[in-house]
């Protein structure tokens, strides 16, 4: 089999989409015959074995997307084609698509126009045409169905693996990151990303009402605020007691939540949630909102809690008064769960899916 596979996401900045196709591409690209497309805006990254085969575009966003990348998959004979960050062409094919969410279906708010249009069309129209739809939760297989008119014996799923953040950090780094960023001995961090979704202004809420007579943590915010593709947020003053890091690299993010005495992750909607898994891998409390696969994905590792500021103070405050022998008990248990996250499971069944794609398309 001839795999192509769609590396327009490399051109992106790292979201939990773009890890997992990262991670799958990686794994796929070892094996023979499989090519990476490229546009001409996105490069593989320096740290990591380059594929054995890459096809560079002359173009970059939707119109090679749409237009080059079909016409190159056609030229170079390609089997199949890959996408892995739920974008897809509408012309071409069989393609596998993994559509993650459809968030902004959901959410329309929180898009812009523009986004919005495109993911209509390169989500999810591309999908309705796919060979095979893969997404990486039940409950946002559930979702594509009921918002997409996919019918739901069409999507499978494929959970995410929890690496490469998938281990503690060593003390060593975790210190050196506590010193580099001045941050206290205990503190609760949160990767809020650049969506207005994923809570980073009921966090600060949380804390601009913790009552003065209360001890209170560092809050810590990493992560961009906005991103081009989400209407933009009043800019806000920090209220005391929280920091914002801005974006941090994999390893100062691995240290993070190793050194903090819980994460928290008050998104109102996930189509998986990666954070609060590799937090759990790292050995960190997580907390986190009842968003739609929170309990199907964390299982009994987390601390699912409604998104009410008071009962999130309550969380936080019981997770800084936590006896340390069912501290340690809750992250053994944690931990071991995270293990449950297997990206070789995840790319075998997605190359079985495309081996069959190719079968159907030669029958």
């Amino acid at each position: 089999m001839r795999l192509g596979i769609n590396g327009r996401f490399l051109a992106a900045e790292t979201t939990g989409v773009q890890r997992f196709a990262l991670e799958v591409t990686r794994r796929l690209a070892a094996r023979a015959g499989v090519t990476l497309f490229l546009p001409n805006n996105a490069a593989w990254p320096s740290d990591l074995p380059a594929p054995k085969h890459i096809s560079r575009g002359a173009s970059s966003g939707p119109l090679w997307e749409q237009l080059e990348l079909p016409r190159s998959a056609r030229t170079e004979r390609m089997s199949v084609v890959l996408h892995p960050a739920s974008s897809a062409p509408l012309l071409g094919g069989p393609h596998v698509v993994v559509l993650h969410d459809v968030i902004p279906l959901a959410r329309p708010g929180d898009y812009t126009l523009a986004y919005r249009m495109w993911a209509a069309v390169a989500h999810v129209r591309a999908a309705r045409r796919a060979a095979a739809v893969f997404t990486v939760s039940d409950w946002s297989a559930q979702e594509i169905a009921r918002r997409c008119g996919i019918p739901r014996a069409r999507i499978s799923v494929v959970e995410q693996g929890a690496g490469p953040l998938d281990s503690p950090a060593p003390p060593s780094d975790v210190q050196t990151v506590r010193e580099r960023f001045q941050l206290p001995e205990r503190y609760m961090l949160a990767v809020v990303g650049r969506d207005p979704r994923k809570g980073a202004s009921f966090l600060e809420r949380v804390w601009s009402e913790w009552p003065s007579r209360e001890p209170r943590p560092e809050l810590v915010l990493v992560g961009r605020r906005a991103g081009r593709v989400h209407r933009a947020a009043r800019a806000r003053e920090a209220p005391s007691g929280v920091r914002r890091l801005g974006p941090v690299s994999d390893a100062e993010l691995r240290a993070l939540y190793t050194g903090a005495v819980g994460l928290l992750h008050p998104s109102a909607a996930e189509g998986f949630g990666r954070p609060p898994l590799e937090a759990l891998a790292c050995g960190t409390r997580v907390v986190v909102a009842p968003y739609g696969p929170a309990r199907e994905v964390l299982g009994p590792a987390a601390d699912v809690v409604e998104l009410d500021t008071g009962r999130w103070r309550s969380a936080v405050t019981a997770l800084l008064a936590e006896a340390s022998a069912r501290r340690m008990d809750r992250i053994v248990r944690g931990r071991a769960w995270a293990t449950r996250y297997d990206w070789e499971r995840t790319v075998d069944r997605l190359w079985s899916a495309c081996v069959a794609a190719r079968t159907r398309s030669a029958a």
